[in-house]
């Protein structure tokens, strides 16, 4: 999750909390003379509509080729770096009639775990992937979805690691050292024609400030264990890698400005060497609003082509062929959001936000499935999008999972936010320590209190908000109980030492959240003396009921339990 996607979620939650439905007050009717006649005809008109219906369908079955069959738009045969041909063709999906189901062989990297769509229990003992104000990470899957890499960074510095999906806890760690050099490693990508290289960034900075010496992008053979310079850049600018691929020595990037979060431009990058700079406004269209370049990249999994959404306008072109772009917009009049390419094919996954809500609009956040050659569907007019799976055959909106051809949703099970898509070629199985226990109450000299010490500071639990949602794009009976929580130090920055690794919520029951964020200044746009606890995915308890909340801060070998009692569920809708 970038910065820019933090603060969305953060504006999304602030905004859920603002809109909060009182009393509706509908009119009475009253009866009248004309609702009986009304009704009889009604009935009548669906009685008609149903001889019709059945009549219609013996006399497809008395001649089947007259009836027509759906499909999927063609995939475009588009042109790759270098006068190559990008892949073609639709993946399997399931039958018809049926929606896709989270399984074991489709997974996602979390901020705390790599798991099964259909287990949330971590695959790997001790967990590699964290992020909680101490250590971080930056992630790259290979095309098949079967190999990991990351960018480990931690109090004892950074490494850059990797395994397979089928060995999750066969870790390897390369030999590089990049505190020798300070530099900052980030940003990585895997190579997309499915070879043993990683690309990721590296910049050193200039003196305490963020501003860049230089930014560099490195290669690293991971059978050969071997690094490589591929392009450097001293502008001040950060460099960001997208695609490569190695058996063409063709890649593309992005520089963007580190104080304001803007892309300069887009790099062409052949035979490391950087060939060719195009300045991002040269990328906007003729009919593309003017604006600040809130722009967002991604590449194809075979790095053959690269897509940018320059609101409300998605272009794309082959990753070599900058001024070959075209143009899309929504035929549904909206804003594109967000756009990935579809593995395999050549169709897009949109995330189109309405000009308007109207009759015959669909609402904001919508999911919408583009073809290069122009085709355009409304998959689904309340879920959204943010990636594909590995191989295509579903999409995923947060933490649900979308059927791409009947737009069904069917939320992952314990899911917190996705950072990659992983796919998983041997049955797997989450190890037994992880396994749910009974949840007990804290007791003991750790008992809860409404404030506590550690090393002479006193936290406490500044805010907490507990809700469900029922907003038009949850399900039916609303979505699932979650949390925020706001712990607070008593003067001065949180301590980085102090976080929190135990949440219980009791109502009913008691809820612990196997999985959460503990979010941080400056990176979350918390203040600097709080962090934030965010949790979701718990029990469906009534809206206007109580609960009463704690959580377990930890630093070193101590632990105090916080409590804050009398919490109202709310309700956002």
């Amino acid at each position: 999750m970038n910065d820019l996607e933090r603060r969305l979620e953060e504006m999304f939650m602030s905004d859920s909390r603002g809109r909060r439905v009182g009393k509706v007050s509908v009119p009475s009717r009253r009866p009248s003379a004309f609702r009986a006649l009304a009704y009889i005809g009604g009935i009548a008109v669906l009685a008609l509509a149903l001889i019709g219906t059945l009549a219609l369908v013996r006399d497809q079955q008395n001649n089947p080729g007259a009836s027509p069959t759906a499909s999927l738009p063609a995939a475009a045969n588009t042109p790759g770096p270098s006068g190559t041909s990008g892949a073609s063709g639709n993946p399997s999906t399931t039958p018809s009639g049926g929606a896709v189901r989270p399984d074991n062989t489709h997974g996602i990297i979390t901020f705390q775990n790599i798991r099964t769509e259909a287990d949330p229990r971590d695959l790997q003992q001790p967990p590699q992937f964290v992020r909680n104000g101490r250590s971080d990470f930056s992630v790259a899957v290979s095309p098949d979805g079967t190999r990991v890499a990351m960018i480990r960074t931690g109090e004892t510095g950074q490494q850059l690691v990797t395994f397979t999906t089928a060995r999750p806890n066969d870790v390897t760690i390369a030999a590089i050292d990049f505190s020798t050099t300070g530099e900052v490693a980030s940003e990585l990508v895997w190579a997309g024609d499915s070879s043993e290289y990683v690309v990721f960034s590296v910049d050193k900075r200039a003196g305490a400030t963020i501003t860049s010496s230089y930014s560099a992008l490195r290669s690293y053979d991971i059978a050969a264990k071997k690094q490589s310079e591929i392009a450097r850049i001293t502008s001040g600018l950060h460099l960001v890698p997208l695609a490569w691929r190695f058996d063409t020595h063709v890649g593309g990037a992005i520089e963007i400005d580190a104080f304001t979060g803007r892309v300069a431009s887009y790099d062409v990058i052949r035979d490391n060497s950087l060939t060719d700079r195009t300045p991002t406004p040269n990328l906007r269209g003729g009919d593309v609003q003017s604006g600040p370049f809130k722009t967002q990249f991604s590449a194809s999994r075979d790095g053959n082509r690269i897509v940018a959404v320059i609101a409300p306008a998605v272009r794309w072109w082959p990753v070599d062929q900058p001024g070959a772009a075209k143009e899309l917009l929504a035929d549904s009049k909206g804003r594109a959001e967000y756009a990935e390419f579809r593995p395999g094919t050549g169709e897009l996954g949109v995330r189109v936000l309405a000009a308007t809500v109207g009759q015959g609009v669909p609402p904001p956040g919508h999911f919408e499935i583009w073809s290069l050659s122009g085709q355009q569907r409304v998959v689904s007019p309340t879920a959204g999008f943010s990636r594909w799976r590995v191989d295509g055959t579903a999409a995923l909106d947060g933490t649900n999972l979308v059927d791409p051809d009947s737009g069904a949703v069917t939320p992952l099970p314990g899911a917190t936010k996705v950072v990659d898509v992983v796919r998983f070629t041997e049955p797997v199985a989450a190890p037994t320590a992880t396994a749910p226990v009974a949840v007990t109450s804290p007791l003991g000299p750790v008992s809860p209190t409404a404030q506590a010490t550690i090393d002479g500071r006193t936290f406490r639990i500044a805010d907490a908000y507990v809700w469900r949602d029922f907003m038009p794009i949850s399900p039916p009976d609303g979505k699932p109980l979650a949390a925020s929580l706001k712990i607070q130090v008593d003067s001065g920055a949180f301590p980085v030492d102090v976080t929190v690794d135990r949440i219980w919520v009791y109502g009913p029951a008691v809820w612990e959240p196997a999985l959460f964020e503990v979010r941080r200044s400056p990176d979350a746009g918390t203040p600097a003396d709080q962090i934030e606890v965010f949790a979701n995915g718990g029990p469906k308890w009534d809206p206007g009921s109580e609960v009463s909340v704690d959580v377990r801060l930890i630093s070193g070998g101590t632990t105090r339990i916080l409590r804050v009692t009398e919490v109202t569920i709310q309700k956002t809708s």
